[in-house]
């Protein structure tokens, strides 16, 4: 009794090299997805900022057009505002 509990599993050549390539696909298909995943949320951030730059540009166009003044406190305040919306300028350009 004691003898078939210390048996291990031994792989056969055959075994072996029928789940080789499977190790080998599935490391590669979960490398191609941890490259999508990326590439989705850079797409997803750059399409963000895209249209927060543009948001504010119509706004500050909009805001010169009407004569609001653009003095310093209002620029810090778009920037602020532009900051909360697509992160600290230090994240977006890594």
């Amino acid at each position: 009794m004691l003898r078939e509990e210390k048996r291990g599993l031994v792989l056969n050549g055959v075994a072996l090299l029928l789940i080789l390539p499977a190790l080998l696909l599935s490391a590669s298909f979960l490398t191609a997805v941890k490259i999508g995943g990326e590439g989705t949320t850079v797409k997803a951030i750059s399409d963000k900022v895209s249209y927060m730059s543009y948001n504010y540009k119509t706004t500050l166009s909009y805001m010169e057009k009407i004569g609001v003044s653009l003095d310093n406190e209002t620029l810090q305040k778009i920037k602020k505002a532009y900051e909360r919306s697509t992160g600290p300028k230090s994240k977006r350009s890594k």
